[in-house]
C-alpha cells in the first residue's frame, strides 16, 4: 500500500512582529515527518549589509509543557538541514536594497518522505507546541535605513504529513543542543557529559567565529563510553573535515553582496571547508579586482568601481555554519544507530586549537527517542 503525504498549514504568511515569541500548538493527529519554516523580511532602501534572517531566528523549539522535544538555534538548525537531507539550502542572503530575503528552516523528525516508523506521532504528547523565537533587530535596528523595514517580518510555516498512516511511528528524530561553551587555551580539553536515554544517530561540533577555522578553533574530538572501554571516535578535526567531505560531498551556495566602491571588504558564505568561489558583479563590463578564500574559508572581496555596486557570489565547500558531523552508521538505517543506552556513561571530550579564548563552541545530538 503507497503511503501518502500532505502538507497543511500552521501559518501562511502571517505577519510578525519585530520581536517576540510565537507558540502554536501543534493540531495534528497524522505522523510529521518534517516542519518547513519560511522566514522572510524587507532590506532598507539603502542597502542590509551582514544582516541576514538566519540572524533573525534565535531558536526553535517543539516543547510538551516543561519536557523539550527539540530545541536549536537558527545556525545550528541550517546546518542541521545540510546534513540531514544532504542538499544545498536556500538562505536568501541578499544586502541589496529594498530585496525580500527570505530564509528556509527546516525540523526534521522523520526518516526520507514517508517513513511510517521514524516520524513525529504529536498524539503521543499532552499539549506539544512548536515555539519560534526572534527580533528583527538583533544586527541592526529595524527603522534603520540600513537595516529591515520595520513590520516586514513574516513566517509561513507548512507540516510534510503521512496522511491516513497505516501504523503509528515507533520514535523521532529529537536533536537538541547538549551544551555551549568559550574555547579554552590552547591544547586543554573540554569534557562534555552526554546523554544515555536514547539512540545516537548523529554528533555535530560546532566551532564557527569570524577569521578562525573551525579546524583550528577545536583540533581534535573523542567520544568514548564506559571511561573509554568503547571509543565510537577518536580523529583530529583536520580528518574529520575530509571524512565529512566523503561521507556528504560538498554544498552549493548562491548570494548577493552589496559593496561600496573601491572597497575591500570580507563575507562568509557559511561553507567553512574546502571552499571554492566565483563571482560576477552586476553591472555591463563590471571591474571586478578579486574574490578569493581566505585561509579561515571566509571571502575576501575588493573591487575597483567608484560607486556602490550589487555582488553575486557563488561557493562550494563543506563544514556548514563551521559545524562537523559524526554519523553513528548509516543515518538511513535506525538499526546501525549507537545504542547508548546499552553504557553507562558517555562522555566527549574536544581539544582547544589556536581559536581565541572564550569564542564559542556548540555540541548538539540527534537521538532517536522512542515511544
Amino acid at each position: 500500500m503507497a503511503l501518502k503525504m500532505r502538507q497543511p498549514y500552521l501559518r501562511h504568511r502571517y505577519a510578525l512582529p519585530d520581536v517576540g515569541t510565537l507558540p502554536i500548538p501543534i493540531e495534528i493527529t497524522d505522523p510529521i515527518v518534517d516542519f518547513y519554516i519560511d522566514l522572510y523580511a524587507t532590506n532598507g532602501s539603502t542597502f542590509n549589509l551582514r544582516n541576514y534572517i538566519k540572524y533573525v531566528l534565535n531558536s526553535i523549539s517543539i516543547v510538551d509543557g516543561s519536557d523539550v522535544l527539540f530545541s536549536l538555534d537558527a545556525e545550528q538548525i541550517l546546518a542541521l538541514d545540510f546534513y540531514h537531507y544532504k542538499e544545498s539550502l536556500h538562505m536568501g542572503m541578499d544586502e541589496r536594497p529594498d530585496q525580500v530575503q527570505h530564509c528556509d528552516f527546516d525540523i526534521p523528525l522523520g526518516l526520507g518522505r514517508v517513513d511510517p516508523v521514524v516520524a513525529f506521532d504529536p498524539t503521543r504528547f499532552n499539549n506539544p507546541m512548536l515555539v519560534l523565537d526572534w527580533n528583527l533587530d538583533n544586527v541592526r535596528v529595524a527603522e534603520d535605513l540600513l537595516g529591515f523595514d520595520e513590520n516586514s517580518l513574516h513566517v509561513t510555516i507548512m507540516a510534510d504529513v503521512i496522511d491516513e498512516a497505516p501504523t503509528r511511528p515507533e520514535g523521532y528524530l529529537m536533536t537538541k543542543e547538549v551544551v555551549e561553551y568559550g574555547l579554552g587555551a590552547l591544547n586543554s580539553n573540554e569534557y562534555i557529559a552526554l546523554p544515555t536515554d536514547y539512540a545516537y544517530r548523529t554528533m555535530f561540533v560546532r566551532a564557527n567565529a569570524h577569521c578562525h577555522h573551525p579546524k583550528d578553533m577545536v583540533c581534535k574530538a573523542r567520544h568514548d563510553c564506559d571511561e573509554q572501554k568503547y571509543q565510537p571516535f577518536d580523529i583530529y578535526t583536520d580528518d574529520w573535515e575530509k571524512w565529512d567531505k566523503k561521507w556528504y560531498g560538498f554544498w552549493h551556495q548562491g548570494y548577493w553582496f552589496y559593496l561600496s566602491g573601491g572597497s575591500t571588504t570580507w563575507r562568509d558564505l557559511n561553507l567553512r571547508g574546502n571552499l571554492a568561489v566565483a563571482g560576477s558583479l552586476d553591472v555591463s563590463g563590471g571591474n571586478l579586482v578579486s574574490i578569493v578564500p581566505s585561509t579561515c574559508m571566509e571571502i575576501d572581496l575588493k573591487t575597483g568601481l567608484t560607486v556602490n555596486q550589487a555582488l553575486h557570489v557563488k561557493g562550494d565547500g563543506t563544514l556548514p555554519m563551521g559545524t562537523f558531523a559524526w554519523p553513528y552508521g548509516d543515518p538511513d538505517e535506525p538499526d546501525e544507530w549507537l545504542q547508548i543506552m546499552e553504557h553507562n556513561k558517555s562522555r566527549l571530550t574536544l581539544t582547544a586549537g589556536t581559536g581565541v579564548e572564550d569564542h564559542l563552541v556548540q555540541v548538539f545530538l540527534t537521538q532517536y527517542r522512542t515511544y
